[in-house]
């Protein structure tokens, strides 16, 4: 029998819902919604309102995780409902936005069961006596789910890239299509460990959000080109996971760094503690008010 505790998970990458969902039933909590959008999310919640808990992703399409708990914050009923975030975004301005509109918790990726578990009973604000004896997910089980969804999210971002080169000022704002799956691919490499994919689709990530604002043809030529790269090496390194890193790779990185760089550099972000210390702020201020 499980804890008496009923949970919405929102995650838009099923290799992240099932990892969350076995971290829910290591700590016995077994009651779960897991929904792929935050379309979904408000659906399921205009039918059953009674969470106790809602676990969302901050970057979602066409509804983002902002947006679902702006609505969860405006409804009468739903309104005293603990949100946790769960999510590979740091991104200063984004943070600050979600924080602001009444948030318990905000976790990055990659976590533990402990962590999560910790922090989903923190935000409930009562214990729930886990017993899980440091249990973790069995990673290799979803390897090749991850793999599989992976790649279709890499395709997606080689026809955004294609369709920008037909028009490289006029389609510049489909860069966001570009960045948007390499955080999704960033976010799980993250949790499951894969630390070199991570490196080379963060810098593309960066580098995807910095050419959307561009308007100079030789740079975005040389984004396309170095994305293209970038691509190739996700796909390959994807394939070829249990290899160490190459010099090819490192070269590419390399590169990544100055094409960002010369693009005005990487956007500010938050660390774990920082967004904890501003939590506390927020949570401080609202009291007040």
């Amino acid at each position: 029998m499980g804890l008496d505790v009923k949970i919405l998970h929102v995650d838009d990458v099923k290799s992240i819902r099932i990892y969350v969902q076995e971290i829910l039933k290591i700590g016995g909590i077994l009651d779960v919604k897991s929904l792929s959008s935050g379309t979904a999310a408000i659906e399921e919640l205009e039918k059953n309102p009674q969470y106790d808990l809602a676990i969302l992703d901050a970057r979602m399409d066409p509804i983002n995780g902002a947006e679902v708990l702006q609505y969860i914050r405006k409804k009468e009923n739903l309104k005293r409902m603990p949100v946790l975030f769960f999510t590979a975004e740091s991104v200063k301005e984004e943070v600050v936005t979600i924080t602001k509109l009444g948030v318990q918790g905000y976790l990055l990726k990659p976590t533990t069961t402990s962590k999560l578990l910790s922090e989903i009973q923190y935000v409930l604000g009562r214990n729930l006596d886990f017993d899980f004896a440091d249990k973790e997910p069995d990673v290799d089980e979803m390897m090749d789910d991850f793999v599989s969804e992976m790649e279709g999210f890499n395709e997606v971002a080689q026809k955004a890239l294609d369709f920008i080169k037909r028009d490289m000022v006029g389609h510049r704002k489909i860069f966001r299509i570009f960045s948007d799956k390499m955080f999704m691919i960033r976010g799980t490499a993250q949790q499951l460990g894969l630390d070199h994919i991570v490196d080379i689709t963060y810098l593309a990530e960066e580098i995807a959000v910095k050419a959307e604002v561009t308007d100079k043809r030789p740079q975005l030529r040389r984004v396309i080109g170095c994305l293209w790269d970038a691509m190739s090496t996700t796909k390959y390194l994807l394939e070829h996971r249990e290899e160490a890193t190459t010099e090819e790779q490192k070269i590419l990185k390399g590169r990544m760094d100055d094409i960002l760089r010369v693009l005005g550099g990487p956007q500010e972000a938050y660390s774990s503690s920082e967004i904890d210390n501003l939590l506390k702020k927020v949570d401080k201020t609202l009291k007040e008010t």
